[in-house]
């Protein structure tokens, strides 16, 4: 049974926290947020081949295989979107922001910092929501209440869509 709160953060930010995010909900919701979106602590773990960089050395230009890499990196919402199965796999951490790039890294920040600095570069969501193999809870959060009213709707059909029937 899908199971969800809704907070306040710092007094100011509405947020639902989810156990064990559907990827529906995730999906929903990315599909509300800003066009950029900053992705930290993206890790290959599970999958060697999931990506490759190029370490341009002039010439040749080098592209090694990689064993273990955490990245942070910036994508359009529609690659967000298209990239489904790997947070659904691995989890993200993920904002949702105008602004053309992120200048600091959100995840270092304790959370009174974090919010206050993303008010700075104009956020609209943040997706926070651990990896398969974990037994957690993820959040949703906004700084815009009709966003997570439309959120929590969408949860809320989903459970009713989604109960197991009983005989």
């Amino acid at each position: 049974m899908l199971q969800y709160k809704r907070l306040k953060i710092l007094n100011r930010y509405e947020a639902l926290q989810i156990h064990e995010c559907p990827t529906d909900i995730i999906m929903f919701a990315a599909t509300m947020g800003s066009k950029n979106v900053t992705i930290e602590n993206f890790r290959n773990d599970s999958n060697s081949n999931s990506i490759s960089i190029l370490i341009n050395n002039s010439d040749p230009i080098i592209q090694p295989k990689i064993k273990n890499l955490t990245a942070d990196f910036q994508i359009s919402q529609p690659e967000f979107i298209a990239l489904k199965n790997t947070w659904d796999q691995q989890g993200c951490y993920a904002i949702f922001h105008d602004s053309d790039t992120l200048k600091f890294k959100a995840t270092d920040l304790d959370e009174k910092a974090r919010y206050n600095a993303l008010d700075h570069f104009k956020w609209t969501l943040e997706i926070a929501i651990p990896g398969s193999t974990s037994d957690g809870w993820g959040q949703i959060a906004s700084p815009d209440k009709n966003l997570i009213d439309q959120i929590e709707a969408h949860i809320l059909n989903f459970k009713n869509n989604n109960q197991p029937t009983t005989q």
